[in-house]
């Protein structure tokens, strides 16, 4: 374990990605989105994709991008169809 980051200097790194991404883009546009300290993960998203009214939809609903992938059908861009919020 000695060679395991701490989940904050995974957090730290993280956000100085998004920073720099942002950066170089000219945009705020990504942002760390969700976390999980126990298995040390850090999720970067797109806030014009997945931001909506100010609550994160990163979520997956599995049933439904199933369904979806196998009939591919719908005008909206194929995440919006089978992404859920936290809540």
């Amino acid at each position: 374990m000695a060679n395991v980051p701490f989940h904050e200097e995974v957090v730290r790194f993280t956000q100085m990605l998004v920073d720099e991404a942002n950066r170089l883009i000219g945009d705020d546009r990504y942002a760390i989105a969700c976390e999980h300290e126990h298995s040390c993960c850090v999720l970067i998203a797109d806030k014009r994709k997945f931001l909506v009214n100010g609550e994160w939809y990163t979520w997956i609903n599995y049933d439904k991008f199933i369904d979806l992938a196998t009939a591919r059908t719908g005008s909206l861009p194929f995440f919006l169809h089978y992404i859920n919020s936290l809540n």
